[in-house]
């Protein structure tokens, strides 16, 4: 599903069910796209495709951690230097937040930028790339719903942040990701990889802003890059419940726990 006013987008949200789910689920895209703090719509799309069950893909959720932060200057330090650990060059981690703070640059997907060069690889870069076909594994969609609740994590923008991290990370050549939402009211966000997880900051952006995005860290040395794109926009993911959900620390307890994810 995908809404909009005009030339400005207002959400996006997509599941992986069963065929007889699809009216359910359908409307409650639907009334998702009506009732949304980013506006009223007056473009409501909604997609129905078939996906080949033989093409899934499972794959374990990454484990979840939150840094607690003061700010979102504070938790912007922190995401840098997590994705300094991660093998992200200065400059790029720099350039980075730079097209996510950037009015002009707000777009449907996510920037894929490449690590060694700096070079942003979208074909169409105000389209950007759009991560697609993932959700939880249907069967265990409780459980996963269950295990976020149960550590206080049951909003479903991290619930559908962390269903998307997973696949991301687990994309040929894809480093990590920086994200942060463009809700106005909504300040958290994260940086994934295969390390280190899906680690949370609860400030990642001043509130009442309505600019956010993705940005999607490319190694061109450990995948190739239209393999990776492929693999993000087509290539059907259901992610399994979380396995580990560490409790609030510091940036200091992470990093003298070293906390790192399940591959």
């Amino acid at each position: 599903m995908r809404s909009a006013r005009g030339d400005y987008h207002i959400s996006g949200a997509e599941r992986l069910v069963p065929g007889p789910d699809i009216p359910q689920v359908a409307a409650e895209l639907v009334k998702r796209a009506q009732d949304h703090e980013r506006g009223v719509a007056d473009f409501i799309n909604v997609v129905v495709e078939k996906v080949d069950k033989a093409r899934l893909l499972t794959v374990p959720a990454l484990n979840v951690t939150t840094i607690v932060t003061g700010d979102y200057g504070e938790g912007r330090t922190y995401a840098g230097r997590l994705l300094d650990r991660i093998g992200i060059p200065a400059a790029i981690v720099e350039q980075a937040m730079r097209l996510l703070t950037d009015p002009a640059q707000q777009m449907r997907g996510a920037v894929l930028l490449d690590i060694a060069h700096g070079a942003r690889l979208e074909d169409d870069q105000e389209r950007g790339v759009r991560a697609s076909r993932m959700d939880a594994c249907h069967r265990r969609r409780g459980e996963f719903v269950r295990r976020l609740q149960a550590a206080g994590l049951a909003g479903e923008h991290t619930r559908e942040a962390l269903i998307l991290a997973t696949k991301v990370c687990h994309g040929p050549g894809v480093a990590a990701e920086l994200c942060w939402s463009d809700d106005p009211g909504y300040t958290a966000g994260y940086v994934a990889s295969r390390k280190y997880g899906y680690v949370r900051f609860p400030h990642l952006k001043p509130p009442g802003l309505p600019q956010g995005g993705r940005v999607f860290f490319f190694d061109p040395q450990a995948g190739d890059c239209r393999a990776a794109i492929t693999y993000l926009e087509k290539q059907p993911v259901l992610v399994e419940p979380v396995q580990r959900i560490n409790p609030p620390m510091s940036w200091e307890e992470f990093e003298m726990q070293g906390m790192g994810s399940r591959e």
